[in-house]
């Protein structure tokens, strides 16, 4: 397997050659903006529903009370894990308090009613349209509560435009008119965004005036969107890749990859034919809150090249939270009824379920578009269902050297960083009583590249390169 570098990468700042490190990075800095992109759709029952808009609720109204104690909010302070880790008697009576205000609304139960039939999928878009009404009367009931419990004087929400009613009629429209025509449903929920995006400059200007501007906007007008981005974490852990090519003659890669032809190609050995395979040094456990390292397999991915996203539902796929709170929190009601989309975690079909749910997994972090077919990329995939990766350093994985096999130096690599990779491989063969190692350099033939092997061997002085 071959892997591109350039020369800052290999020798300057983050030396992983003299470190022997592949490094893991994280999706945002790929290519390709389509890598790792899910599409999300809701599907479920009642229960779900219900208790979807609970968990709405109660982040919003944690993020509302964070606010009075932080000088400035982020996406941490988003509660989406487990809302028993907050709880206190006082604060558990205001969030209950804000429940019973929001679910004695007709229109919300008209909402979820529509929203739990048994055929309809709502997509990313529908469903920032319906918490965006839902993050509105939530507001409402935040500040009548803070009055009914004597916390706060003021009985409506100064910087957002509230519950207008002509939105609120729009919208109960738009969902009586869905079994009538469910084929023009999602252009009138296009044309009624449109309304409520404008409803929101509104607010995002009346927020702008405001000396707490900044945990205003956060509150009042980003909630929403933060919000519909974090609870995506409930589903997967995050994933970090390390790329590789089966091949290093071509042009195009050498000129993206290759820093232009400057860079160097790292040729690594694979342990298995059928299933290639190289070892890696990596967190295996902790102890004592220490971590853990040992050299343990990563499998090398082929990579898949097509148009399509992957979309699944985000209810049945809740698979990063933990049993217990995943069956409270989530497919249980108050009458202690279970939801369908629990099905998955019957005795008899969860083993079932589990591989399916991991193999569903990789699946956005090995597609990229068609116009990329022309790498042959392979990828290593790391993660972790404890986040042991979030520290950059942590993803810095070391290679034994006697895995790299030989390295490939572009058509403009220069004489000094060529002699510079050579002495670093010199020094490490004595410390291994390596004897040979192979080093090549690209060449232009015909119009094409082609590899040509070098005569050089570690315990050789450096030769005098053109």
């Amino acid at each position: 397997m071959y892997r591109f570098r350039n020369i800052k990468s290999l020798l300057g700042e983050y030396e992983e050659l003299e470190n022997q490190e592949i490094y893991f990075s994280e999706l945002d800095s790929l290519n390709d903006p389509m890598e790792g992109i899910r599409e999300y759709y809701w599907q479920g029952d009642i229960i779900v529903w219900k208790n979807f808009f609970k968990h709405y609720m109660y982040s919003l109204t944690h993020v509302f009370l964070m606010s009075k104690l932080l000088s400035e909010l982020n996406n941490s302070q988003i509660p989406i894990w487990d809302r028993e880790k907050y709880y206190s008697e006082k604060y558990e009576k205001i969030i209950n308090m804000v429940y019973e205000h929001v679910f004695n609304s007709k229109y919300i139960n008209f909402c979820l009613n529509f929203l739990s039939k048994e055929s309809k999928e709502t997509s990313q878009e529908e469903i920032y349209v319906y918490l965006k009404i839902l993050h509105y009367f939530t507001l409402e009931a935040i500040f009548e509560v803070h009055m009914e419990l004597g916390l706060s004087s003021q009985s409506i929400n100064p910087f957002t435009s509230i519950i207008k009613s002509d939105l609120i009629t729009d919208l109960k429209e738009i969902m009586e008119k869905f079994d009538k025509n469910p084929n023009r449903y999602n252009d009138y929920i296009q044309v009624y965004k449109e309304a409520l995006n404008d409803s929101e400059l509104a607010d995002a200007d009346r927020v702008e005036k405001n000396q707490n501007s900044q945990k205003a906007k956060f509150i009042y007008v980003e909630f929403t969107e933060r919000y519909l981005k974090k609870i995506t974490e409930l589903t997967y852990p995050k994933c970090y890749v390390a790329c590789f090519m089966d091949n290093c003659t071509n042009s195009a890669v050498w000129g993206h990859y290759g820093d232009s032809h400057k860079g160097v190609c790292l040729k690594f050995r694979t342990h298995d034919v059928d299933v290639p395979k190289i070892e890696l040094e990596t967190i295996i456990g902790y102890s004592d809150l220490k971590k853990i390292y040992n050299y343990r397999p990563f499998e090398f991915n082929k990579m898949n090249y097509s148009n399509q996203i992957q979309r699944i539902n985000f209810f049945s796929h809740l698979g990063y939270l933990k049993h217990n709170v995943l069956l409270k929190q989530w497919y249980t009601d108050s009458e202690g009824n279970i939801s369908n989309c629990a099905n998955h975690l019957n005795d008899d079909v969860v083993e079932y379920w589990q591989k399916e749910y991991w193999h569903s997994y990789q699946v956005p972090f090995l597609n990229k578009s068609i116009d990329w077919q022309y790498e042959k990329e392979y990828r290593l995939l790391l993660f972790s269902v404890l986040d042991s990766y979030t520290e950059v350093q942590d993803r810095k994985l070391k290679y034994k050297f006697e895995d790299l096999e030989a390295i490939i130096f572009g058509m403009k690599t220069s004489r000094e960083d060529r002699i510079k990779i050579i002495n670093i491989i010199k020094e490490k063969s004595k410390q291994e009583n390596r004897e040979n190692f192979d080093f090549y350099e690209a060449i232009s033939s015909k119009g094409e590249i082609t590899i040509k092997k070098l005569r050089i061997q570690p315990w050789f002085e450096v030769p005098p390169f053109q």
